[in-house]
């Protein structure tokens, strides 16, 4: 089976591109993860305030209301002006609610009578006890708006790197491209060298890691070149000294063969000449 080869470029370029893509979404991960904590301590230390600043004035206005049959509710002022995400209620030590905002129903809280926070499926709610802990002022906050205000802080993360990413990867490439140049020129040089050029390789501005090359590669071809001149020396100094004898055999093989007669003799003879 055959391997398909690469560049070491283009291994490099896309050995960076995956790890910074993942070392983004990690980062992305502990940030929202250290976001979601800190807006649910912001949100908490609001609903807190917004519960104690409450509690007084709400439960002044319901002493101020006439006593009914049913829990009171406090009309908006401006409806539909913003998003209402907090909702409030005011209970009696019995659990029964005598006055909710206009944005909450009749139905109490599912959160108990006791003061502090309180987590349900839908809702963060702040209790306070007021008037001897006969009346519990409770305030409510979204959870849907605290998961809306963490994906929005999310997809601020996460989008940019769809730009950065692309961004990220051709300058890598630029840099991986112009710090493998000089490998790339060693390696065109040396491809060039074979048995009819073996000039040594002269290159400037390469990197400690491949400086060496170049003069190790040098010397072999120089040892090369040095070993294929001994070779021509020898060959042609053997076909010098080979001459002469050879023709004297010959030249006397010829006479020799020309004063033969018998056919055996002929034969024998003419087989000698073609050999020499």
């Amino acid at each position: 089976m055959r391997l398909e080869t690469r560049s070491l470029a283009g291994r490099l370029v896309l050995s960076f591109s995956l790890l910074l893509a993942v070392f983004w979404t990690i980062a992305v991960g502990l940030s929202i993860h250290v976001m979601r904590a800190e807006f649910d301590e912001v949100f908490d230390s609001a609903l807190q305030e917004t519960t104690e600043r409450l509690a007084s004035l709400v439960v002044d206005d319901y002493f101020r209301r006439d006593a009914g049959t049913g829990p009171n509710q406090v009309a908006a002022l401006d409806p539909g002006a913003t998003d209402e995400y907090l909702t409030y209620q005011v209970r009696d030590a019995y659990g029964r609610v005598l006055l909710h905002s206009h944005n909450i129903g009749t139905e109490p809280y599912p959160a108990p009578l006791k003061p502090g926070f309180w987590s349900g499926n839908e809702r963060r709610i702040f209790t306070i006890a007021t008037v001897s802990d006969t009346l519990f002022v409770q305030v409510a906050d979204s959870l849907a708006h605290r998961r809306e205000a963490t994906l929005e802080s999310a997809l601020t993360l996460l989008l940019p790197i769809l730009l950065l990413l692309p961004l990220g990867m051709f300058a890598v490439r630029w840099v991986v491209v112009r710090a493998t140049r000089p490998v790339n020129e060693l390696r065109d040089a040396i491809s060039t060298r074979d048995g009819s050029n073996l000039e040594p390789i002269v290159l400037q501005g390469l990197p400690t890691e491949i400086a060496a090359i170049p003069g190790s590669v040098n010397t072999l071809l120089g040892r090369l070149k040095l070993a294929l001149q001994a070779e021509r020396d020898l060959a042609a100094n053997s076909a010098h000294e080979l001459r002469t004898p050879l023709a004297g055999a010959l030249a006397q093989m010829e006479l020799l063969a020309d004063q033969l007669t018998a056919p055996d003799d002929r034969s024998r003879s003419d087989r000698v000449l073609e050999a020499l």
